[in-house]
């Protein structure tokens, strides 16, 4: 028996990933081809009653569900209560990262990244390229420091020190 195909080699990677992914909970949406269209996420209960509140007062206030085009940031800003700008959330989100005593590679991945965090509970969810991009920004930060650089200097924020 020979070696297997490119194409026998991504199905079995596309069944292993999937099995990761069902043991986790998520769901996998595949059209009639048996193409993957999507996935369903579980939601944690407090995030669930969250979204719950938004639906409903966006109903109370337009008499009608959010179109199902809009992005949750479309319907949060419908009602009045915008979500802040990206780069304010990575802002925000570093600074608490910070007092919270999170590794400065990690931090300076997550900025670097457009506020993207690998993590051992979503690195089997992520694709690959994400994967390397987030180890790449880790190794950069490493790399400056190993040189006596300054890795937050290409940045608008920096933490106290590095």
């Amino acid at each position: 028996m020979g070696k297997p195909s490119r194409k026998q080699s991504r199905g079995r990677k596309e069944r292993e990933q999937e099995a990761r992914l069902r043991a986790r909970g998520v769901g996998i949406v595949k059209n009639e081809k048996g193409e993957t269209t999507g996935y369903r996420v579980p939601v944690d209960p407090e995030l669930a009653k969250t979204l719950k509140e938004v639906m409903t007062e966006y109903e109370k206030q337009f008499g009608k569900a959010p179109e199902p085009t809009m992005t949750f940031a479309e319907i949060m800003k419908a009602i009045g209560r915008p979500l802040p700008s990206e780069e304010e959330f990575i802002n925000e989100t570093a600074q608490a990262m910070v007092a919270a005593g999170v590794a400065k590679h990690l931090i300076y991945a997550f900025i670097k990244t457009g506020g993207f965090l690998l993590t051992e509970e979503n690195r089997d969810l992520v694709p690959e390229e994400r994967v390397r991009e987030f180890e790449g920004a880790c190794e950069e930060y490493e790399q400056i420091v190993a040189q006596g650089g300054d890795p937050w200097e290409q940045f608008v924020w920096k933490p106290e020190s590095n």
